[in-house]
Formats: C-alpha cells, sequence, structure tokens
C-alpha cells in the first residue's frame, strides 16, 4: 500500500513539473499574442475569388433563393422589401449580393436572417467548418430543434365562391413534426396583406398587384380553424417525396422569405405562385414555377407535382365542419335532425332531445350532431360565447354516458383528377333555319355542365372566355343567286362573346344552412337591339338567390337580379332589364343535364323614342313588349378526363321574336 502511495506520489509531482514547465508558457505565449486578423480577412477573400471564378451567381438555385427573374432590364428580384439584401445592388445584381454575403456570413453578420443562403454559400465554397463555422447558423438549429419537420405536406383548401379572393382555392404547406398531430404543425402561406373584408374590390385591386404579398409562418391549427371551420371548405393533404436535406433547404428558405414582402397578384403571383416559388429551394431542377404558367391556379399546381413524381401517396382529406355536419345529419332521421337544431337554438331542452331518440347509438349521434353545429352557429355569429357555453356544456356532460367511436372520413373525389383547366370546343348547329359553326375557348376554370370530380360540385368559374361563329346562309350557298349574295346576306363570322368572367356559384341550401347562390357575368356579349338586329355590347349581369337538393341527383336553383347592356347605339346608351332565372340540374355518372329559363324585362323600348315616352309602360308589359325570354337544354356526355360531347336546345329572344337554335359541340380540355 505504501509504495502504491509512494509511486503516485511520484507521478503527480512529474505531472505537476510538465504543466509548470511546458504547457503553463505554452497558454501564457497564446494569450499573449494577437489574433491574425489578416489572415482571416485573406482567406474570405480567397472565397470571394472562387465565387466569382465559379459563377456561383449564376447558379439556379441562388437565384431561386433570392427570387431572381428576367425582366427587360436584365435581372431584378420580385422582392420589393430592401432588408432582403445586403448589397445596395442585390435586388437586381446577383454578383453584388453574392460576395457581400460571403463577407457578412464570413463575420457572423446576417446569418440567422439567411439561413438558407449561407447554406449554400458553405456547400458551394469549403469543406472545412472554420470557413463558415456550424456555430454561426445556431439559431436556424433552435428553431428547426423546435419544429422538428420529418415530412413536409402540401395542403389545398378548397375554393370558397362566396369569397372572390378565394374562389379557386389556397394552397400552403406544412412542416409535421411525425411523433406529433400534424395540427401541432407550422404553415407557410403566400397571402396579400388586406386590411379589408375579402370581396369584389379585393379581387380587382389584385388584379392589378395593389397588395403586397407576405409569406407568413404560423400555427397550421389557426389555418384549420379559418378554412375548415368558419369558410366549409374543405381541405386536402398532400404529403411530399422530400429526402431530409430537401426538408432542411425548405425550411431555411420559407424563414429567409418569412423577412420579405412582393406585389401580390391575383391571377399570376398568388398563393399559388408564391408556394411553387417556395418549393423550388427543395427541386432547383423541376422549373415548377415555369410549368404553373401565368395563370396560377392551385389545382394545376397539385398536378404537376404529381406529373413529376414529387407527391408520395394517395392526399388525406380532412373534411370541414360543414360537411362534417351534413354527413352527421344524414345519418338521423329528418324528425331527430329537426330536434337537434331545435335544442341549438334554445327552443327545447336536451332531455326532449334525447327522449327522441330510440336507441343509445341515436342518442349518441345526436350528442355528437349537436356539438359541431353549435361549434358552427358560434363560429359564424350566430350564438354568443355565454349561450353557447350554456348549451354545450349539457351536451358534454350528457356524452360521458354513450361510447363514441373514431369516425373515420375518407373521399376519392380527389382534386388533382379533375379535368385540365384551359378548353377548347368546336360545335356545329342550326340557328334559325341558318347553318353554323362555332369556336369557343374558355382559359380558365370549369362550367357548370362540365364534370365536377375533384372540384366544387355545380359550379361555374369560367374566366376569359369566348366565341366566334361562322353563319352559311340560310339553306347554305344554294339558297342565293351567286356568291357574292350568299356573302351579302347570309354568310358572315360574328363574335358572339369575349368574358372576361362568368361565374355561378350554386352552393345547397337546407334546413341548416342557407347558402346564397350567385351569378355574375361580365365582358362582351352580342343581344338584341330589334326584332331583326343584334351587336356586340358590354355586359354585367348580377343574379342571387338560392338552391335546393330535391333528389339526390336534382338540384334546384332560382335566382333573381338585374342584367345590364351598355352600347353607344342604344336610345339611352344603356338597355337594364330585371330577371328571374331557374334551373334544374341532374347528374347521373359521366351524363349530366342542364334545364335552364330567364325571363327578364328591359325597361326602354329602343325603337327612337326618348324620355318618358322611351319607358316601357303597363300596356306593353302585358303586351310583352322587351320581354327576353330564354328556355335551354342541354346534355353532356363525359368521354374521358378532358374531353366531352354536348347537344344543346335554345328557344328564345326579345321584342317578341323568339327563334330556335340547336348545336351539337365537342369538348377538348387541355
Amino acid at each position: 500500500m505504501k509504495n502504491l502511495i509512494g509511486k503516485n506520489r511520484r507521478r503527480s509531482f512529474c505531472l505537476f513539473f510538465l504543466l509548470q514547465t511546458i504547457l503553463i508558457p505554452l497558454a501564457s505565449q497564446e494569450l499573449a499574442s494577437e489574433p491574425d486578423l489578416s489572415s482571416y480577412s485573406a482567406r474570405t477573400e480567397e472565397l470571394v475569388k472562387k465565387a466569382d471564378e465559379l459563377k456561383l451567381y449564376d447558379d439556379d438555385l441562388w437565384r431561386i433563393l433570392l427570387l431572381y427573374e428576367k425582366s427587360l432590364g436584365g435581372t431584378k428580384s420580385i422582392i420589393t422589401s430592401k432588408e432582403f439584401f445586403l448589397s445596395e445592388n442585390g435586388q437586381k445584381n446577383p454578383r453584388d449580393e453574392m460576395l457581400t454575403d460571403i463577407r457578412a456570413f464570413r463575420q457572423s453578420k446576417n446569418v440567422a436572417d439567411f439561413p438558407a443562403r449561407f447554406k449554400f454559400l458553405k456547400e458551394k465554397l469549403s469543406d472545412s467548418d472554420s470557413d463558415f463555422p456550424e456555430i454561426f447558423d445556431r439559431d436556424y438549429a433552435e428553431i428547426k430543434k423546435t419544429v422538428n419537420p420529418t415530412s413536409v405536406y402540401l395542403v389545398y383548401p378548397s375554393g370558397f365562391m362566396q369569397n372572390p379572393a378565394s374562389m379557386f382555392g389556397h394552397t400552403l404547406i406544412v412542416f409535421h413534426d411525425e411523433n406529433k398531430s400534424r395540427l401541432l404543425g407550422q404553415s407557410v402561406t403566400f397571402s396579400a396583406r388586406n386590411t379589408e373584408n375579402p370581396g369584389i374590390i379585393f379581387a380587382l385591386k389584385g388584379l392589378f398587384g395593389l397588395y403586397s404579398g407576405d409569406f407568413v409562418i404560423e400555427p397550421y391549427s389557426k389555418q384549420i380553424l379559418k378554412y375548415s371551420d368558419m369558410d366549409k371548405r374543405d381541405i386536402w393533404e398532400y404529403k411530399l417525396r422530400l429526402t431530409d436535406d430537401q426538408i432542411d433547404m425548405l425550411l431555411r428558405h420559407s424563414i429567409e422569405l418569412s423577412r420579405a414582402h412582393s406585389k401580390y397578384y391575383y391571377i399570376s403571383r398568388n398563393c399559388t405562385a408564391g408556394l411553387m416559388l417556395l418549393l423550388e429551394s427543395s427541386f432547383p431542377n423541376e422549373n415548377l414555377s415555369k410549368e404553373l404558367g401565368e395563370m396560377a391556379e392551385p389545382v394545376e399546381a397539385i398536378k404537376i407535382l404529381h406529373k413529376k413524381n414529387l407527391i408520395d401517396g394517395e392526399p388525406i382529406f380532412r373534411p370541414s365542419l360543414h360537411t362534417e355536419i351534413l354527413l352527421e345529419k344524414s345519418e338521423l332521421n329528418s324528425q331527430l335532425a329537426k330536434a337537434v337544431k331545435s335544442y341549438c337554438k334554445g327552443k327545447i331542452t336536451l332531455e326532449t332531445l334525447l327522449e327522441k331518440a330510440e336507441s343509445d347509438e341515436e342518442k349518441a349521434k345526436c350528442l355528437k350532431l349537436s356539438v359541431d353545429y353549435l361549434k358552427h352557429r358560434l363560429s359564424a355569429g350566430k350564438l354568443s360565447q355565454s349561450d353557447y357555453q350554456k348549451r354545450i356544456m349539457p351536451v358534454f356532460k350528457a356524452m360521458t354516458k354513450f361510447k363514441f367511436s373514431a369516425q373515420n372520413f375518407t373521399s376519392n373525389d380527389f382534386p388533382h383528377e379533375s379535368h385540365d383547366s384551359h378548353k377548347i370546343a368546336f360545335s356545329f348547329g342550326v340557328d334559325d333555319g341558318e347553318i353554323f359553326e362555332k369556336l369557343s375557348f374558355r382559359l380558365v376554370n370549369h362550367d357548370l355542365i362540365d364534370e365536377d370530380k375533384g372540384l366544387n360540385k355545380n359550379t361555374q368559374l369560367d374566366f376569359f372566355t369566348g366565341a366566334f361563329s361562322f353563319y352559311q346562309g340560310r339553306g347554305g350557298l344554294n339558297g342565293f343567286s351567286d356568291i357574292n349574295e350568299a356573302e351579302e346576306i347570309g354568310q358572315k363570322i360574328q363574335i358572339d362573346k369575349i368574358l372576361f368572367c362568368d361565374i355561378l356559384s350554386l352552393p345547397v341550401s337546407d334546413s341548416y344552412f342557407f347558402n346564397k347562390a350567385l351569378e355574375i357575368v361580365c365582358g362582351m356579349e352580342r343581344t338584341q337591339f330589334s326584332a331583326e338586329q343584334d351587336f356586340l355590347a358590354f355586359r354585367f349581369k348580377g343574379f342571387s338567390g338560392a338552391s335546393f337538393k330535391i333528389w339526390n341527383a336534382n338540384q334546384f336553383y332560382a335566382l333573381a337580379g338585374v342584367d345590364f347592356y351598355a352600347h353607344p347605339d342604344f336610345d339611352t346608351r344603356t338597355d337594364p332589364l330585371f330577371g328571374l332565372e331557374c334551373g334544374l340540374l341532374t347528374t347521373s355518372g359521366r351524363w349530366k343535364q342542364s334545364l335552364f329559363a330567364l325571363a327578364e324585362q328591359g325597361i326602354f323600348k329602343n325603337d327612337g323614342t326618348h324620355g318618358k315616352e322611351g319607358l316601357i309602360g303597363f300596356e306593353e308589359i302585358k303586351n310583352r313588349n322587351r320581354l327576353r325570354l330564354f328556355l335551354t337544354v342541354e346534355e353532356r356526355l363525359t368521354l374521358t378526363r378532358n374531353t366531352a360531347l354536348s347537344a344543346k336546345y335554345t328557344f328564345g329572344g326579345d321584342y317578341k321574336t323568339y327563334k330556335h337554335k340547336g348545336e351539337l359541340t365537342a369538348h377538348f380540355n387541355f
């Protein structure tokens, strides 16, 4: 034992001697020396020179990260906020911005603001951690640790026809930690900075880029509340096929863009265009924005990602609160559904409601429907918070006595399987004895009579449509003495319409929900000027009403409003008509039928008289003067996802002149 202690003492003495004679003097010498700043600066300039020689500023990913686009004057970023660039010329000069960024990052400046650029430069310029130390990136590392994204989902809330800003739907991405619910993930979306109520004014200002657009990061649960519960929009979640490194770059790029602003355009640079710009940081070689084009439609973006095999598996369906209520109500008989509504409105007690149910299963379904309908009435502003608490608490208490199985809502009505948006159609028909051919087109999106798989049911959302007809003359050329007479009297090419928008929204109303139906038409369309003459005039039509299901396959609607025309040849330069419109839609698989009737009463005679004499009086109304009537029947058979055939018959006219028109049409979507 003593020998062991002696040995330990000798070892301690040797160690002490080593510290005194060798290590301490070395440490003192290190502390006394000055940092070699000149060497560090020289290395920085070496990296700057290397980046310049490699022309990394022309790298696709660098231009994606700073959102550079080619313009008439050269290159310019779409980002308008100055703080997004470290160089004064950064918005227009990718080279200056890159070299300035390298110098800043080498001094540990701005790395927290631009983690994607930091990663890009580190990977491209050096394998040594000393050039771009990992500690510089510690702020991003803390964020990533909190979010812990193991997968990313593209989320598509379906279109909301009662809000012009959301008619086409919306897109966002969600970073998901697979150890937690997706509701706890963080979402990223590009949206207009709008302090007004969304509506027609929002859409018009958005068309001309009068809003600033922001990339917003917020909890996904907040998006669910907005789109699913309040806006009655079903949600589809598509898992993206991403590697860990791609997820990392996407999160970094999202953080960078959350500090940036750019102009927002309703059609071309909207939520979907912003999403594709964001995703390009993970897929720099896929040209996502270029393939999307100038008409940035949410569903088309999903189709592009599907075509490129960038989506993993089938989407997950998340029904809106509105859809859940309809499905739950359909499982009850009409008496119980009515009783649930009465309880939620405070007309009967919960005990009375449950007495009407014959089994525990029915009672459980009544309680579940009560919870969801009360939640809807609260979010819709039809119920105060105090009344909500007063009615919901007894329901929760009663639910403890029953068993509830997990509800699994599914749907195979996938948005990416809908028909393509652009369309061209060729028609052949007879118009009051005259043979005609017609060419029509649609830039976007969907006709009422189109197959609506993957889209809002029984709606029409047409933008930038047109039609041109070629009339051959009565009986063809044989009906005239020579070709000159045929050209003068019968043969002609005419523009039937060029419309900016033709929108018809027919959400179904029932005993639980009243949903306003809406029709808006705006553009140039041919109209009658007299019994013998018609011409192209400006048209604005605004109708509203309601729509109801009659049977499962049939939907009826009725609308009323004003149909307004303007042209210099009208006696008062305008021709307003007040009208009523109704229709019946029937769908059975690939076959769809539309019955449509319109009655409008004009208020001006348009016979050359002016002032009071030019107004339609009661006697003229009785005599059907200026009564415009149309009755239309259309049948459509879908052949493939993008092709269809239709037959259409119309009887109608104005100025007591009514005629028949029939046509056969081949439709091609692309």
